[in-house]
């Protein structure tokens, strides 16, 4: 009776740990920085992630440690490129949007419709 459930209560684990690494993920890096990223970037660290969370979830022994390894691998991979992204972001050469940017940001008042046009 227990194995009937595990396969859908596996699945249910492997999609929460996807969502879970991508919002982790989009709140550490910026959504600027993984706009910027190489599209398989994306999909690839995610999924390789949630299947190391099913796979932890699963291990026992020195298959866990082997798991939690390959998940913080991930996390490791995932951070470092998302640094490359920043490291590489391109600059804004007018800095018109970025002077606007920083009056939003309790520089002052916000500009008016007129003093965007």
């Amino acid at each position: 009776m227990l194995t009937s459930f595990r396969r859908p209560l596996l699945v249910a684990l492997f999609l929460l740990a996807l969502l879970s690494f991508n919002s982790l993920w989009l709140l550490a890096g910026g959504q600027t920085h993984l706009d910027l990223l190489f599209w398989p970037w994306k999909p690839g660290l995610s999924l390789a992630a949630a299947g190391f969370v099913v796979m932890l979830a699963t291990a026992a022994g020195k298959r866990a440690w082997l798991a939690a390894a390959l998940l913080v691998a991930t996390m490791v991979v995932a951070g470092l490129v998302t640094y490359e992204a920043h490291l590489n972001e391109p600059v804004d050469e007018d800095g018109e949007n970025s002077e606007q940017l920083t009056r939003g940001l309790g520089h002052g008042p916000l500009p008016t419709p007129k003093e965007l046009s």
